[in-house]
């Protein structure tokens, strides 16, 4: 089949040198100090911004933080900035994504960078879902990068209190390996490589959007009811025993009858 990808000594695909990925991680920070400027100047609408090893920047919005017209017009308001035009992509009656691809010039830089903006909207089929996902999916923050006064949006998963009683917060941050710098004496042989991000999650709720109102399970982890979701079907993680509890509680959620969930 021609999209058929031969294994060979270069899958997976080489990545950038060192010097080349750090150059391109510049321009896109340079970019990125003045998307963000430029949005608090215009009054644009705040994006999670996630920055590639490639360089390229990505800006979305999240579901619970506006309505479905609020994330058109957001998303929109952003394009025009730039100068893209944004594309619809409809997977089902219940989901559709908006994008749009964007190259912007780096001043002092020859090359311009390229990005884009998306957003993914969820039409919910009924007020009890809606009330349903704001109570399960973690709130987002921003962190604050005081030198450059640049944000990058995580969840917030829990507040975390060391034996010495300082507190700490745990969020959901998938960065550039070249954006953090290794500390003397700590032993980074043994970390975990993946092609997906580790979840922290010991369950998830999967959603059928199809009846009104809609159903969902609790899961583990891991359950193989779900490791092939429907494109009408959610999986949302759940961050803690104590909220799968609540969504089952408090929501009439059913706990998956195969992998026998019990938080």
């Amino acid at each position: 089949m021609p999209n058929e990808v031969a294994a060979s000594d270069d899958w997976p695909p080489k990545q950038p040198s060192a010097t080349t990925r750090h150059r391109l991680q510049h321009r896109s920070q340079k970019l990125l100090a003045t998307l963000l400027a430029d949005g608090a100047r215009l009054g644009l609408p705040p994006l999670t911004w996630t920055l590639a090893d490639n360089g390229s920047l990505t800006g979305t919005t999240n579901m619970l933080d506006s309505t479905v017209d609020e994330q058109r017009e957001n998303i929109r308001r952003w394009a025009d900035h730039v100068g893209a035009t944004v594309e619809s992509n409809p997977y089902s009656e219940f989901t559709e994504e908006l994008y749009a691809h964007w190259e912007m010039e780096v001043p002092g830089e020859a090359e311009p960078v390229a990005g884009h903006f998306r957003a993914t909207l969820t039409f919910l089929p009924s007020v009890g879902l809606a009330d349903f996902l704001s109570a399960v999916e973690p709130p987002l923050v921003h962190i604050v990068f005081p030198e450059s006064g640049g944000r990058v949006g995580a969840q917030l998963l829990q507040w975390c209190q060391a034996p010495a009683g300082h507190w700490s917060a745990e969020v959901t941050l998938s960065v550039p390996p070249l954006a953090l710098a290794q500390i003397a004496g700590e032993d980074y042989a043994d970390v975990p490589r993946s092609r997906e991000r580790l979840q922290g999650n010991t369950y998830v709720v999967s959603v059928d959007t199809r009846p009104q109102p809609s159903t969902a399970e609790v899961h583990t982890v891991g359950c193989q009811t779900i490791a092939d979701p429907a494109e009408w079907t959610r999986i949302i993680p759940v961050a803690t025993a104590g909220d799968a509890r609540k969504v089952i509680d408090r929501f009439e959620v059913t706990a998956c009858s195969t992998c026998n969930p019990q938080p």
